[in-house]
């Protein structure tokens, strides 16, 4: 069996249980017509409209906010991580895993909790979307990672073999590269867990199907066990 190297960790869903932009626009003090697009975005996320006309309005909802703002944002994520899972986290970076976020969400977002939990040391690099900044305030948002098959063209050019990849994702943007790694972690909760069982839409794709991030930690810990023998 081929040696892990490295883990790919998708953010919303995965490392925290809920959608990071959601929770943004929401926690927000938006008014007027910003208010109104903030909660015409949260329901099309929540209904899977197109995913680039939705980014250019989450942009738009945010020009103005300042970094400050998100960053308290941030530290009010970063305690959804469990301390259980946290220290999981540390142990996989201390095996010498090299480890990645690559997001479809915001980049501030993801640096800003993993930064608020103590755990941004784990991590060799965060590719999301990030916002543009002018002067300390949101001026828009670029759009590098949208279609689901840009994070495998981001990983493929690292040239790594995907049998020494894990993945571990939460949902359609994710399948791509969890039907490519060596070991694919779907973690099926909440909402996904009750809707058409995930054992049974997923069955026949080789996925290992967990719970929670504690289970997909547990997994890869269970893989490296094996990779030592």
């Amino acid at each position: 069996m081929t040696r892990l190297r490295v883990v790919l960790w998708d953010f919303d869903g995965t490392l925290i249980p809920f959608d990071s932009e959601q929770f943004l626009l929401d926690t927000l003090p938006l008014s007027g017509v910003k208010a109104l697009g903030a909660r015409l975005f949260v329901y099309a996320d929540r209904q899977g409209w197109n995913p680039e006309m939705l980014k250019k309005l989450y942009g738009w909802c945010l020009r103005g906010v300042s970094l400050e703002a998100i960053d308290d944002v941030c530290a009010q994520i970063a305690p959804h991580i469990a301390a259980a899972d946290r220290t999981g986290l540390r142990g996989l970076a201390a095996r010498g895993l090299e480890m990645q976020v690559l997001s479809c969400g915001t980049a501030q977002l993801s640096r800003g909790t993993l930064r608020a939990a103590g755990l941004d040391g784990c991590f060799a690099r965060v590719v999301a979307n990030p916002l543009i900044v002018r002067d300390g305030r949101v001026a828009g948002i670029e759009r590098w990672v949208i279609a689901p098959q840009r994070k495998v063209e981001i990983v493929a050019k690292e040239g790594v073999p995907w049998e020494q990849i894990a993945a571990v994702g939460d949902g359609l943007t994710d399948l791509p590269l969890l039907d490519r790694a060596g070991l694919p972690i779907l973690i099926a909760s909440g909402d996904e867990a009750a809707e058409p069982r995930p054992a049974a839409r997923y069955a026949g794709r080789g996925y290992h199907i967990v719970p929670s991030l504690s289970e997909a930690i547990a997994a890869i810990e269970a893989r490296l066990a094996t990779d030592d023998r």
